[in-house]
């Protein structure tokens, strides 16, 4: 697997923390955001939706 497509679990944790601290939303809600963001910001998004 590339590094683009493996998220880092560190920054995933502390991403969704921040986003759980600030909107005061769940774990859950905070991880899957978290992981949303990581494909964005490392342009996984256009790799991942190519194919369809």
């Amino acid at each position: 697997m590339s590094a683009i497509t493996t998220p880092r679990l560190q920054w995933i944790k502390r991403r969704a923390r921040r986003l759980q601290n600030y909107y005061q939303i769940t774990r859950r809600l905070a991880i899957y955001d978290a992981w949303i963001d990581w494909i964005h910001f490392t342009g996984a998004a256009n790799e991942t939706f190519s194919h369809l």
